[in-house]
């Protein structure tokens, strides 16, 4: 703890966790963390890029009509279960294409949503604590999403407000 809080060497540390709400607060105290950022589910222009990340990974473009069905089906859906997705939905297309003799694959809303259901999202096997983290972090982590700004908590200014540091 000590190199945490005495770190003048130039060495910038970088920890992650799962649930930073079960580590020691001896650990998260202001001064030994300089920051502590919360990374939730992508959004959905955030799942619109993975989406199209993976489709062009396959050579496949779906339609913006199909794209817009994944991203609105795939909320609370992290980036790897997102490309877990895409990998069944291609498998789905490759098999119809060739059950239907289709020399060109398409990519339709039906296998977007089958492909989505085959995946079992972190979020719907641990609904509650995710939830329990969400909250826990209010206030207490800068969120990557800059949501904590929309709040207007950026406005705060230490040296206007009265406060003698």
């Amino acid at each position: 703890m000590k190199f945490l809080q005495d770190n003048d060497n130039g060495v910038y540390v970088i920890m992650t966790s799962n649930d930073v709400s079960q580590l020691p607060p001896e650990l998260t105290r202001t001064g030994r963390l300089d920051a502590q950022w919360f990374f939730d589910m992508p959004d959905a222009e955030a799942r619109e890029e993975i989406f199209k990340i993976y489709f062009k990974k396959f050579n496949a473009m779906p339609s913006d009509k199909v794209i817009s069905a994944a991203v609105e089906f795939s909320q609370n859906y992290t980036g790897a279960e997102i490309k877990e997705a895409v990998k069944n939905i291609m498998r789905r297309v490759f098999v119809q294409s060739r059950k239907d003799k289709m020399k060109k694959i398409a990519v339709t809303e039906d296998a977007v949503l089958e492909g989505l259901r085959e995946v079992t999202t972190v979020f719907d096997s641990n609904r509650e604590k995710i939830q329990a983290l969400r909250n826990w972090v209010q206030g207490r982590a800068r969120f990557t999403d800059g949501s904590e700004e929309k709040d207007g908590n950026d406005s705060f200014d230490p040296l206007s407000s009265g406060l003698t540091l």
